[in-house]
């Protein structure tokens, strides 16, 4: 254990580095359920921000305000990678609703969209990314969000010692 963190699980061997010579090597690890309910804990922060951050992009994009909206954009993509980066792990603990797709396939969903909204920017059709912002994407970050709580409570309970 860690005088950090209790929790942790504390691995240390010598490791014969054939340049440097012998050093100690200490790996800290964590149970996965407690690492699954921090990423779920912190994603369940960050999607209302991450939409909020999709929408304002959106409305500024209807104002014609399209380098201010390209930044959030941007932040919005690398975002979206995160996620998906995130649950890809997490599909045990948050598989996506009766869709019958995994994280990757809701990914690639993502892309193919992404791929109709480079599209309409280049011939500056502004409408067209608005209405896949507005419309798709924030609307499906929001539903995530939604179901994150039940997640971790279904986590929660699998975690729990039971009482003999």
């Amino acid at each position: 254990m860690s005088l950090e963190n209790p929790d942790e699980q504390v691995v240390r061997r010598i490791m014969a580095d054939p340049v440097q010579g012998p050093r100690l090597v200490a790996l800290a690890t964590r149970d996965a359920s407690e690492a699954a309910e921090r990423a779920l804990t912190t994603a369940m922060d960050f999607l209302p921000r991450l939409a909020r951050g999709l929408q304002l992009c959106s409305d500024l994009l209807r104002q014609g305000r399209v380098s201010e909206a390209m930044g959030f954009f941007s932040d919005g993509c690398e975002g979206l990678t995160w996620f998906f980066g995130l649950m890809r792990g997490l599909d045990w603990v948050m598989p996506l609703p009766a869709e019958g797709r995994s994280w990757d396939q809701e990914s690639e969903q993502f892309r193919a969209v992404l791929a109709s909204m480079e599209q309409a920017m280049v011939k500056e059709d502004w409408v067209v990314v608005c209405d896949h912002l507005s419309f798709e994407w924030v609307p499906r970050i929001l539903a995530w969000s939604d179901r994150i709580p039940a997640s971790l409570a279904v986590l929660k309970s699998h975690t729990q010692p039971t009482s003999a």
